[in-house]
């Protein structure tokens, strides 16, 4: 039996974005979510994010709409978007209504911040 292994090069990478649509969902009976939103900001990339994101990002996430985020980083968001609209911070968090994590990717690493503002 012989295999033949032909290499392919690509010289560059390609982004992997589908494209979304953001559906509002104040006034609809959410009433955290009518007063605050939930935000992402891309902090820090080590090597390169294969959805596209870059440092300086800065998107609207809620329990209902990923806001433009891969499947993977809003698994990681999800659980802490509700803790945040609850009012609490998980307890490793050094500010009252934000916190810091990381992309489960762990090759490019991105870090991002999870914040909650006023509408």
């Amino acid at each position: 039996l012989q295999v033949k292994i032909k290499r392919v090069e690509m010289n560059e990478s390609e982004v992997l974005r589908t494209p979304w649509k953001f559906k509002p969902m104040t006034g609809k009976g959410y009433p955290a979510l009518d007063k605050y939103k939930v935000c992402v900001e891309v902090t820090d990339i080590a090597v390169q994010c294969y959805w596209g994101h870059s440092v300086g990002d800065t998107f609207e996430v809620d329990p209902f709409n990923v806001g433009g985020a891969c499947c993977f980083l809003y698994n990681q968001l999800y659980p802490y978007i509700h803790i945040l609209l609850s009012g609490s911070v998980p307890a490793w968090s050094l500010d009252d209504h934000s916190m810091m994590g990381e992309c489960p990717d762990v090759y490019d690493r991105l870090c991002f911040r999870l914040f909650v503002e006023e509408r």
